[in-house]
């Protein structure tokens, strides 16, 4: 969670979850962290792709594969830094008999 990262004495995480359509639906994580500066938003998902010291550049790329693979979508929002982010995730109410292969479209 960035909340973790940012100084402010108010570290909020927000989870809802809601329909987002026929047969859809759309969970959300949005915190008030360090939020992501503009140029970095293009990147995001990109394997390998990092902000974080320690980090490895793989597990947002892995999540929004993993959405894809489902029929789904993986986002991000923000407002820029200091602003926080919003993670937006969007899947089918049933998964698909056979999960998608990379670089295919349902």
């Amino acid at each position: 969670m960035a909340a973790v990262g940012s100084a402010r004495p108010d570290k909020r995480l927000v989870l809802r979850a809601a329909p987002a359509g026929e047969g859809r639906v759309r969970l959300v994580v949005e915190d008030n962290g360090v939020g992501i500066a503009p140029a970095v938003m293009p990147k995001l998902f990109e394997l390998g792709f990092t902000t974080k010291a320690e980090g490895t550049g793989l597990g947002l790329h892995a999540g929004a594969n993993a959405a894809r693979s489902l029929g789904g979508t993986l986002r991000c929002e923000s407002e820029g830094p200091g602003q926080g982010a919003r993670f937006i995730l969007e899947l089918p109410v049933e998964a698909p008999r056979e999960p998608l292969q990379p670089g295919s479209e349902r």
